[in-house]
């Protein structure tokens, strides 16, 4: 699958995971900050149902915040972000609705300090099903379950 096929199954993603969470108090409806894992789990989801190997990988960072937990998607080629605007705020400019960039190209753009992957796969599924309730993808099982039937039946061919 091309780049353009991924962004284009990336903000289908983005889009529904900000329609179904518009009126969580939890979560930035405009940068969907702290919708990171339910929109990566999603997408993941999606991903393997198009026959389309991916992981999921969560990392954490220095931040205004102290440390903070993302994650994200990677394919053998690309990492693929739905909530990569949660980050402007550490950026000079502003990243697009989501990110889809080569492997090898995103830690080099990085402009966040100290940068550290903690965990990929099934490792990082199982931590992430110990973050907050209000942020924690279980807690929207019902609506991923129904977004990737529809991703999957929009970009299948």
């Amino acid at each position: 699958m091309n780049s353009n096929q991924l962004y284009d199954i990336t903000l289908f993603i983005r889009n529904e995971v900000k329609r179904f969470t518009k009126d969580k108090q939890s979560i930035n409806n405009e940068t969907l900050c702290g919708a990171c894992a339910i929109a990566s789990v999603a997408l993941h989801d999606s991903l393997r149902q198009l026959h389309v190997q991916s992981i999921i990988v969560e990392g954490s960072f220095e931040s205004t915040w102290n440390f903070a937990s993302h994650c994200w998607v990677e394919t053998t080629k690309y990492v693929l972000d739905p909530t990569a605007t949660q980050f402007n705020e550490f950026r000079r400019s502003t990243w697009p609705d989501v990110l889809v960039i080569d492997r090898q190209k995103f830690f080099k753009i990085r402009t966040l300090p100290k940068f550290y992957e903690i965990k990929k796969g099934q490792d990082a599924i199982e931590h992430l099903t110990q973050w907050w309730t209000p942020q924690n993808f279980q807690t929207y099982c019902h609506e991923i379950h129904s977004c990737v039937n529809k991703c999957v039946k929009k970009f299948s061919s």
